[in-house]
């Protein structure tokens, strides 16, 4: 063979595999500007994912903070109504003690008196100025009227005691009802 055809063909080969690559480098180049597209794309949705993920992180975190603080200013009303609600009742216990004190040592001393409405009475003896004994006439000098009668002083003071231990059950129960009323100020006998 000659040589030209040597050269010939090797330099044909050498044109179809400069070809080939060429080819092959301008499909990877096209198939690359593609790649590239797409990436730049998703990175551009990923960013506004990105983006709308915190947004809505800071609205659920904004709602949540003003629940907080809407939950802790209840609270503190609730408390300060709690405290105003304790601070009346402790100056009306104070009051009422002190009126009660008052009014049984006057009972003791005599210079207070509980008088009750009787309808029929017999006195112990016909020196104590109601009827007599085995007489069954009212007080009242026959009549069905009433007539009104002192206690002892002693039996006076233990009666008020009595009707104090009334009332310290009755001031626990009106207690309860301002504590219902400020854990819950919409119940039913809660003052708007």
């Amino acid at each position: 063979m000659s040589p030209y055809v040597i050269t010939g063909l090797g330099a044909g080969i050498l044109g179809i595999a400069l070809g080939a690559a060429g080819m092959h480098y301008t499909i990877d180049a096209a198939q690359l500007a593609g790649a590239h597209e797409a990436l730049a794309s998703e990175k551009a949705a990923h960013a506004r994912d990105n983006e709308q993920a915190a947004v809505n992180l800071k609205a659920v975190s904004d709602t949540a903070a003003q629940a907080s603080a809407a939950a802790i200013a209840k609270q503190t009303s609730m408390q300060q109504a709690n405290d105003s609600a304790q601070a009346t009742i402790a100056k009306l216990q104070g009051e009422k003690n002190a009126a009660d004190q008052k009014y049984r040592s006057a009972l003791a001393a005599g210079t207070e008196r509980v008088r009750v409405a009787v309808r029929s009475c017999q006195a112990d003896s016909p020196a104590g100025g109601g009827t007599v004994p085995g007489n069954p006439q009212p007080a009242s000098g026959g009549d069905d009227s009433a007539a009104h009668a002192d206690l002892d002083p002693a039996v006076a003071e233990r009666v008020f005691g009595v009707t104090a231990d009334d009332q310290r059950e009755i001031d626990k129960l009106v207690k309860l009802q301002a504590w219902a009323c400020t854990v819950k100020a919409d119940a039913p006998g809660c003052a708007k």
